[in-house]
């Protein structure tokens, strides 16, 4: 082999994977969000025409929403360093999230036995969505600062156990929200598992949020009636087990392939809620199995693409906020597909990206932002790429 054939040879370049998987992670989440906008459009138009609104409106409010969070996503992604939310402003954020948390609870607009709303003239808007992201920054604060040694044991404990403690009793006792509480649960463990915190102790925290769990389930009237109804939905065909029902009629109709996008019968006053927290009923019975398991694998795409960002990424904090921000967004996906197909009771907790609704829409795209936000902090290996990328095996020249 001749000195230049070597040379350009060696020349070429080498593949950075934080560039594929930053690609990767990107293209799910615009599909996940252009997936939403089209079955959105489908799941609302039966109920936008009974209602005498334009049968766009739900479709129109979605991509307003959509374009919103991609605005702050890109915002945090090119404009935010991670490390200036493990200063001080993760302290602002959670105290502005948890003062709003309380005027809900206090304050907020009940429905369906949860207290959830918080209502500004036309304006509304969760606030418990936004404390999922804000003790998820605490959280990973604290670990990071006694990691560093720049705070002492017993400070960083009772840092933990009120900033996480005091929004996680509020949201579960004054909102009565079972479903935001385990998906902030969720994002908690999963920061302690990233930062390298005790297995047995993370265990031992997570059978005791599990036994509180049981507790809230079993000392709520409403929350019984939903496990009862979990567990034999014909109990109560026409009560509490009707949209679990034709939850269930959806996805039999659907079949392989479905009954084609836009000709869901359900829909059709049938299935309460079918472009809200039972819209993937719809794409069963729409798209059938087949579309079904399109979005199932496109959510475990997000999770792969998300945690291998959070890994590369070099900064403690980072990591552990980008893994447990990816973790707690397909967490709540799993969870309502739980629901939906009956393995898991009724929560109302939507289905992240496509389900209708401003805040928890604009707020999980913007929660994007800060995965993508970790996807900089990656230098580490940057040195060796430039190092093989510049090498040049030079033969005969001794």
């Amino acid at each position: 082999m001749s000195t230049r054939a070597a040379k350009t040879r060696s020349a070429a370049p080498v593949a950075d994977p934080r560039s594929f998987w930053t690609y990767a992670f990107i293209v799910i989440v615009i599909a996940l969000m252009a997936f939403g906008l089209v079955m959105v459009y489908s799941a609302s138009f039966a109920d936008s025409i009974d209602s005498g609104i334009a049968p766009i409106r739900a479709m129109r409010m979605q991509f307003i929403a959509t374009i919103l969070g991609i605005v702050v996503a890109v915002i945090i992604w090119r404009m935010l360093p991670l490390r200036w939310l493990s200063g001080d402003l993760a302290y602002l954020i959670w105290l502005a999230c948890f003062a709003l948390v309380v005027l809900t609870a206090l304050f907020g607009t009940e429905a369906f036995g949860a207290k959830r709303w918080f209502v500004i003239g036309s304006l509304e808007f969760q606030p418990s969505e936004l404390m999922k992201l804000a003790v998820v920054i605490l959280a990973a604060k604290v670990f990071a600062d006694y990691h560093r040694g720049e705070m002492p044991l017993l400070q960083a404990v009772i840092i933990f156990l009120l900033g996480v403690g005091l929004p996680l009793g509020v949201i579960l006792i004054g909102q009565s929200d079972l479903g935001t509480t385990m998906i902030c649960a969720v994002g908690i463990i999963s920061v302690m598992l990233l930062g390298g915190f005790s297995k047995v102790a993370t265990g031992v925290i997570t059978l005791l949020g599990v036994a509180a769990g049981v507790l809230a389930i079993a000392g709520t009237p409403y929350r019984r009636a939903r496990l009862a109804v979990w567990l034999d939905p014909f109990s109560d065909p026409l009560g509490d087990g009707y949209q679990v029902i034709h939850s269930y009629y959806a996805l039999a109709e659907g079949g392989l392939f479905g009954v084609g996008l836009g000709q869901s019968h359900e829909k059709f006053q049938y299935l309460p809620f079918a472009q809200n927290d039972f819209i993937f009923a719809i794409i069963g019975e729409e798209l059938g199995l087949v579309g079904a398991i399109f979005v199932v694998l496109l959510f475990f795409g997000l999770l792969l693409s998300g945690l291998a960002i959070a890994f590369r990424c070099n900064d403690e904090f980072g990591k552990m906020v980008a893994g447990a921000v990816v973790i707690m967004v397909v967490f709540e996906a799993f969870l309502n597909i739980a629901c939906v197909i009956g393995l898991f009771p009724v929560t109302g907790k939507p289905l992240p990206f496509i389900s209708q609704g401003g805040t928890s829409l604009l707020v999980v795209i913007a929660s994007m932002g800060l995965v993508l936000a970790a996807s900089k902090d990656y230098d580490g290996d940057d040195l060796y790429v430039k190092r093989r990328g510049n090498l040049r095996l030079l033969r005969g020249s001794r």
